[in-house]
């Protein structure tokens, strides 16, 4: 028999046995919190997977019209059999669902969601969700540079120069800050940035103009031969300066020196200009995930 309950100090262990990052994420990342991981068991107590949800970057914005959401994540004992793995995901997402009647109920005027992402030739994993009552929201497009190519460079206007953002918490906030300013659905996580900077390949790259940071990208490891970069915004203010392009350059030259072959990024399928500026600089469509949705009963 299989039974569900929030996530036991205790058990803290299996889920690093199954997935080091989610057990990394529970006890250091600000996003992640053990009242909203589940836990599987089997009549022995025997730990069979986990779910988690959590939260979003829109789920700190301020605004009732923006999607506030909550991302599904779940992992499995890898030797258990199909029929097993089916039921114990099952029974996880219907505790995380419970969670997340919760948090609606809390204010039922500000729309909320469980997201999930899926690469588009699952089709396993999309009939999973499909069953569970998500719908297919957004397609994702996500795109692959190849660093062995010339990486041409920008001139910055006068004023602006691209530097490595410092640690300390006061140049996080206005990070935090100028991304805010940039994004319509509200700032980047604070808690997601703090969490990656305690990577050793993370590296956030600024463009300051007179002390103000006015744009931005993130890069990191993925594996030993392809590194993400991530997170590019310039202020409505400075753009259209070949600001974006140069922190494009800047970031594809830095993983180039450490010894990535390949960088990637990921992008709303409908944004157009931001397709443009990515074809424009050398990108090419990797593969697809779709964004799962949903939003209560």
């Amino acid at each position: 028999m299989i039974t569900v309950h929030s996530l036991k100090d205790e058990e803290l262990k299996a889920i690093k046995e199954m997935d080091y990052m989610m057990w990394l994420s529970i006890q250091y990342h600000g996003d992640f919190s053990k009242e909203n991981t589940m836990i599987a068991i089997d009549e022995k107590e025997t730990v069979l997977g986990a779910g988690c949800l959590s939260f979003d970057s829109s789920w700190y914005a301020t605004t009732k019209e923006t999607m506030h959401n909550l991302t599904a994540e779940f992992v499995l004992k890898e030797t258990l059999p199909k029929e097993t793995a089916k039921e114990v995901r099952h029974k996880l997402m219907n505790k995380l669902k419970e969670r997340f009647d919760s948090y609606q109920n809390e204010d039922k005027e500000r729309k909320q969601c469980i997201q999930s992402f899926c690469e588009s030739t699952d089709t396993d994993e999309l009939q999973f969700y499909l069953d569970e009552g998500f719908t297919m929201e957004t397609i994702i497009p996500v795109m692959k540079l190849e660093l062995s190519t010339d990486i041409s460079h920008t001139n910055l206007p006068a004023n602006v120069t691209i530097v490595p953002l410092a640690k300390d918490l006061d140049t996080i906030h206005s990070y935090i800050h100028a991304t805010s300013l940039s994004y319509e659905d509200g700032p980047d996580s604070e808690r997601e940035l703090l969490f990656r900077m305690g990577a050793k390949d993370l590296c956030c790259f600024t463009a300051v103009s007179n002390g103000a940071i006015v744009g931005g990208i993130s890069v990191w490891g993925i594996d030993k031969q392809r590194a993400a970069t991530e997170n590019l915004f310039v202020i409505p203010k400075f753009r259209r300066q070949g600001i974006a392009k140069e922190l494009m350059a800047t970031a594809a030259a830095h993983l180039k020196q450490q010894g990535f072959t390949c960088a990637t990024l990921s992008m709303l399928g409908t944004n157009r200009k931001a397709m443009d500026l990515y074809l424009e600089r050398g990108y090419k469509l990797y593969y697809l995930l779709i964004r799962m949705q949903y939003q209560g009963k």
